[in-house]
C-alpha cells in the first residue's frame, strides 16, 4: 500500500513500475475504473447508482449483495473468501 498526494493524478502504471516484479505476484488496485484491466466490478443495491454504469468490457465478475442481471460470474459481496477464491482461479486460468 502506498499514499500519495492529493494533488497527484494517479497514474496506475507510474504506481505497478513501483513495484519489483521479482517480488511481486499479484497486485490489487481500488477505483482506475477508466483503466483496460480485468476487473471484479462491486455493487450495492443501496448504492442508488444503476448498475450498467459500473460496467466495461474488461469486468469479468460482479459482487454484489443483490442479484445483477448479467451473464457474467455473480459473486457475494459480502463473502471475501469467495471473491478470494475467483481471483486465484482466474489466476490459474491464465
Amino acid at each position: 500500500m502506498t499514499e500519495t498526494s492529493n494533488n497527484t493524478t494517479l497514474d496506475l502504471a507510474y504506481l505497478v513500475n513501483q513495484f519489483d516484479p521479482q517480488q511481486t505476484d499479484l497486485i490489487l488496485v481500488e477505483g482506475f475504473k477508466e483503466e483496460s484491466i480485468p476487473k471484479i466490478a462491486l455493487y450495492r443495491a443501496t448504492s442508488n447508482r444503476p448498475f450498467l454504469d459500473i460496467m466495461d468490457q474488461h469486468v469479468i465478475a460482479v459482487a454484489s449483495d443483490d442479484k445483477q442481471a448479467t451473464q457474467l460470474l455473480q459473486l457475494d459481496i459480502n463473502s471475501p473468501e469467495q471473491i478470494a477464491d475467483c481471483i486465484a482461479n482466474w489466476l490459474t486460468d491464465k
